[in-house]
């Protein structure tokens, strides 16, 4: 991130200003940056589907630190790992410290699964929908 409301991604500076809000911290006496939405939102605003993904990723998830996140999807033989071997990356983050401009290509945890292959399809269709859907309106 290049300060609390914005980071990089493709080249593209991502600013998140207008919605969120940041407030540095400390957890069990490390410093922690602590994020809250702007504004009120509603949960109706996103599909059955979207509502049961985030439920089950704060479920999952909710209770880890920012470094235990970053510990778990940089262990051996996930594929961040395998990303980083296959590019050779290991030089470009002892130059310019853990940034590339490289994109994962998350199908790949997919490739080689028919029925998640199908799943994934059938939720961007859904979400794709519930867009038109509410595009309607």
């Amino acid at each position: 991130m290049r300060n609390d409301h914005s980071f990089i991604q493709n080249g593209e500076v991502i600013n998140l200003e207008k919605f969120i809000k940041t407030k540095r911290s400390e957890y069990n006496g490390q410093p922690v940056i602590i994020i809250h939405p702007k504004g009120d939102y509603a949960l109706g605003e996103f599909s059955a589907y979207e509502r049961e993904l985030i439920d089950n990723v704060i479920d999952r998830f909710g209770a880890y630190s920012s470094k235990q996140l970053i510990n778990l999807l940089h262990e051996k033989d996930t594929l961040w790992h395998k990303y980083v071997a296959d590019n050779n990356l290991e030089l470009n983050f002892k130059v310019y410290g853990k940034k590339s401009n490289h994109t994962i290509d998350f199908a790949q945890l997919i490739k080689d699964d028919p029925f998640l292959q199908l799943s994934a399809q059938s939720a961007y269709e859904s979400m794709q929908m519930h867009e038109e859907l509410n595009d309607l309106q």
